[in-house]
């Protein structure tokens, strides 16, 4: 009996110690446990605070990179140009212009354009410009309208154009928007090509047949003729007066009855404003002032001849005439000191005909102008300066050029005087003066440069 007491006792020490070795083991998982959490929270709040240092370095380094991003500049921007598809379409040049953030105009550029679904690229170095400012694009002629995102714009419309620069991630460098696409409509229909003295005549508003009769922009004509001055309108009426060639025509906007020299006699189309621009009959107006008229029409190009002269000779063709000036070009550019001007002369069958005056500034005592013979040897797009800069550039002689009034990086004037001696020595014109004549004037063209 108590043998078997003795071996109970023993198993139920066993038993106890057993189980509190389990207690003890799950007590310390337990802890192990608490511990591993406490850890996992240590460690879960460090990650949390290194998180917030990171999102604000890298808001830091946004700020840093937007700052850059505000200061990138280019001096160019350029134009994809797409050409759709019509039918009919006329053959002829599409010219845009360039205007800086505050319209002010930095220059022109043609492609000509001879087939539909063709692409052109045109390209304007501009003065310097800070990107995300916005530029603007103007279509001075050749095409109907020209198409830019979902946007539609007309002759002299201006259309705005954007630009950016981004940092691209995937690619891993700077994007640069300067670059842009944009679709033409082309002029379609049948041309008709002016000639005055059998030089073409290129208008902003094309000339156009209506019911069988070659109707032209009435102003521009004249302009090419250098007669604006001889026209006289009357808003109240619509009735126009033009005296010329010892002749004067007399017609009224929508009326079929006109004048000349006292004369009435009845055109079947009447005189007429196409948007906004005023249309006469180009046979009675020429014939009216004693010149003639032939017509030729070729594979459907129709191509009118105008012989006219205007007689009055102005101070200035009665000047260079007299001095039998000559130049390889068929243009001529006289520069009076005396009177600060700067004439653009046209050969016409050996005779200069004035077709351009422009104002000027020209060296200042200290530093004249040179006086003589030159030819115009050098086109260069600017010179620049630490403030400012002139261009586009003509060169004629060493340093010497004819170039554009001073101006501010930013496109505004810096200088713009004219009607002064001020330079050194070189010959200042308005910005938009100098551009026409880089347009229009050949290298290798005569400048003549007189005190009187």
């Amino acid at each position: 009996m108590t043998k078997q007491l003795i071996i109970k006792f023993v198993i139920c020490v066993i038993t106890v110690f057993t189980l509190a070795m389990q207690v003890n083991a799950q007590n310390e998982s337990l802890i192990d446990t608490q511990s591993n959490i406490t850890n996992n929270i240590e460690n879960t709040v460090s990650s949390e605070e290194i998180t917030k240092d990171e999102m604000l370095n890298l808001k830091e380094s946004n700020t840093t990179e937007k700052e850059a991003l505000s200061s990138k500049t280019s001096n160019e921007i350029s134009f994809n140009i797409h050409i759709e598809n019509s039918n009919n379409l006329i053959p002829q040049n599409m010219v845009f212009g360039i205007y800086s953030p505050n319209s002010q105009f930095w220059g022109a550029q043609r492609i000509w354009v001879s087939d539909i679904g063709a692409d052109h690229t045109i390209r304007f170095e501009v003065p310097e410009y800070v990107l995300g400012e916005t530029l603007y694009l103007k279509l001075f002629s050749g095409a109907e309208k020209i198409q830019y995102g979902y946007d539609f714009y007309g002759i002299e419309e201006m259309i705005p154009i954007e630009t950016f620069v981004y940092y691209s991630e995937d690619e891993d460098k700077l994007i640069y928007g300067n670059d842009f696409s944009i679709s033409a409509t082309p002029v379609t229909g049948r041309k008709v090509t002016g000639y005055a003295n059998g030089w073409e005549l290129y208008f902003k508003n094309p000339a156009k047949i209506i019911d069988g009769v070659c109707m032209i922009p009435m102003y521009e004509y004249l302009e090419a003729m250098f007669m604006t001055d001889c026209a006289v309108l009357d808003e109240t009426n619509g009735r126009i007066e033009i005296n010329a060639n010892e002749h004067t025509i007399v017609f009224f906007l929508n009326g079929n009855d006109m004048y000349l020299d006292g004369n009435v006699t009845y055109s079947d189309v009447v005189p007429q404003k196409i948007n906004g621009v005023i249309y006469i009959p180009f046979r009675f107006l020429v014939e009216g002032l004693g010149g003639n008229i032939s017509v030729q029409d070729t594979d459907g190009i129709m191509k009118v001849y105008a012989n006219l002269i205007y007689t009055e000779e102005t101070v200035g063709e009665e000047f260079v005439n007299k001095q039998g000036i000559k130049s390889k070009t068929d243009y001529l550019v006289w520069v009076s000191k005396a009177n600060h001007t700067v004439t653009v002369f046209l050969d016409r069958s050996g005779v200069w005909d004035e077709i351009k005056v422009f104002p000027c500034s020209i060296g200042a005592p200290s530093t004249p102008t040179i006086t003589g013979q030159y030819e115009y040897f050098s086109k260069e797009s600017r010179w620049s300066y630490q403030n400012y800069y002139v261009g586009p550039i003509m060169r004629f002689y060493r340093g010497y050029a004819l170039h554009s009034t001073l101006l501010r990086y930013d496109g505004t004037d810096y200088d713009a005087r004219v009607g002064e001696n001020i330079s050194l020595g070189c010959i200042r014109l308005e910005p938009e003066n100098i551009n026409w004549m880089v347009d229009m004037v050949p290298l290798q063209t005569k400048i003549y440069i007189t005190e009187q």
